[in-house]
């Protein structure tokens, strides 16, 4: 007897592997975890008797669900960021509820999350630079305290030398 992924199934009837496990659950009482279970082929073709009008409805309104908006992994991968800064993204807009991959946001939320992106940016960009422009004022300031410890050096006549016999350093007077 063979068996079939439930991942393969779902795809042949159109909709996510979640959507498939709950219908053999509600058919069969058998619970399911993972997209790579299988199952047998009795269970296929009592699925397939149920489900192979309904198949095409389910398709039809996984087209309308895509047309409405976008998945956020479709998302993350458009616009080159990591599902958790969408999913941060998200929840600074406000968005409420479980957020996976699978998750669809419209397109007005998509705008916003973009802008949102795009903001962020910015504000590590302006970071950035005003961390280092901090750094060079630092370094500026201990480059004027360094000039300012010679110039007193030199005008006491001190000036450091190293012995190299021991490599330490020295400090002569003239």
């Amino acid at each position: 007897m063979s068996k079939v992924k439930i991942s393969d199934l779902a795809k042949e009837f159109g909709m996510t592997w979640k959507q498939l496990a709950q219908e053999i659950e509600n058919l069969t009482g058998e619970s399911i975890k993972s997209p790579s279970t299988k199952i047998d082929e009795e269970v296929v073709s009592l699925l397939r008797d149920v489900l192979g009008e309904s198949s095409v409805l389910v398709e039809e309104e996984h087209k309308e669900e895509e047309k409405k908006g976008i998945r956020i992994w479709d998302l993350a991968h458009e616009i080159d960021i990591s599902m958790d800064e969408i999913k941060e993204g998200l929840k600074a807009l406000g968005f409420e509820g479980e957020i996976d991959s699978f998750t669809v946001v419209d397109e007005s939320v998509v705008e916003k999350l973009k802008e949102y992106i795009k903001e962020r940016e910015k504000r590590e960009k302006e970071r950035k630079k005003e961390k280092e422009k901090e750094r060079k004022k630092k370094e500026r300031k201990k480059e004027k305290k360094n000039q300012k410890k010679k110039k007193k050096l030199r005008k006491n006549k001190i000036i450091k030398s190293h012995d190299f016999t021991d490599g330490k350093q020295r400090i002569y007077q003239k």
